[in-house]
């Protein structure tokens, strides 16, 4: 199979199957097509001819053009994820780029939202109308199970295990499976979005459309779609416009730490493959300690210069 056909394959896989963003698509297309004009130049155009030789040449490349270690890693997660899927599918024996280390790149503490923005968020979608039981259902789930946006808006509604108060994530980062916690206030909120919403946004769609999370048109509801939502009750509820669903998936973590949870616990809950992606949220979390400190005991809120004793 020919580089460019695998690489259309893999796309037309992530806009119907795992329906990424046409955003998420445009990344992945982008970063496949430089990895194939690489491999081009290199008069290889056929899958099984690349190596792993080929891929860190490549990922040198990328060094010498001056990209990010960042920007590095996301090529190459990019190329991981894509070789997985052609292995899966057996057009590929294994995966050239499997052993290949990721860029470490620089860590930034994630923002975070504090509980009483939480709770000012809940209170500006109360309302009992079908896009408000939706909108309140999506953040419970986001804020209450830690799930990434493109894990939510795929969830049906047999992947919901009310009796057993579990989330079923089907091919999560990775392509991995895992079933999460969601509690009282998630199944609550979801129960009355399934009863009392998503029957009304249902009529304008498709008949028997098994997904959870509808649009206003009875579709699917994109990634996008989650993101320009909390942005807009964000701003009505007075918070920060960069409220996102990452930031409320980074919050889960943290204050779950923050909490008393242990590190392990946090890092199946959350789909990290790896530990260390999970320990940034220990640093973060006493990083929001302190600044909950700073805002809440009297003796923190002023500076106090202490004078130097004079001699008599």
């Amino acid at each position: 199979m020919s580089i460019n056909d695998a690489i259309a394959l893999y796309l037309n896989y992530l806009r119907h199957q795992r329906r990424y963003s046409e955003h998420t698509l445009t990344s992945y297309q982008h970063d496949l097509q430089d990895l194939a004009a690489f491999l081009h130049a290199l008069d290889k155009d056929e899958i099984a001819a690349i190596t792993i030789i080929d891929v860190r040449s490549y990922m040198a490349e990328l060094f010498e053009r001056g990209l990010s270690k960042k920007s590095s890693a996301r090529y190459l997660s990019a190329i991981k994820s894509w070789m997985n899927y052609l292995v899966k599918q057996e057009y590929l024996a294994d995966n050239p780029a499997a052993t290949i280390s990721t860029p470490k790149a620089e860590h930034h503490l994630p923002k975070v939202v504090f509980f009483e923005e939480i709770e000012r968020f809940i209170a500006a979608v109360s309302e009992n109308e079908p896009l408000a039981l939706r909108n309140r259902a999506i953040y419970e789930l986001l804020y209450g199970s830690g799930l990434r946006v493109s894990e939510l808006v795929n969830l049906a509604i047999e992947d919901l295990q009310f009796d057993e108060g579990l989330v079923f994530v089907r091919e999560g980062k990775g392509d991995k499976d895992r079933s999460v916690p969601f509690g009282s206030y998630a199944q609550k909120a979801v129960q009355e979005y399934l009863e009392l919403g998503r029957p009304l946004l249902k009529r304008n769609g498709v008949e028997n459309y098994n997904m959870l999370l509808l649009n206003k048109n009875g579709g699917a509801l994109s990634t996008r779609g989650v993101q320009y939502m909390l942005k807009r009750v964000a701003a009505k509820a007075g918070l920060s416009s960069e409220l996102s669903p990452h930031m409320l998936r980074h919050s889960f973590a943290t204050h779950l730490l923050t909490e008393g949870a242990d590190l392990r616990s946090v890092q199946e809950l959350l789909g990290h493959e790896e530990l260390a992606s999970t320990q940034i949220y220990t640093h973060l979390s006493n990083e929001q300690l302190k600044q909950t400190y700073l805002r809440a005991h009297p003796r923190a809120k002023k500076e106090i210069v202490i004078k130097p004793m004079t001699k008599k």
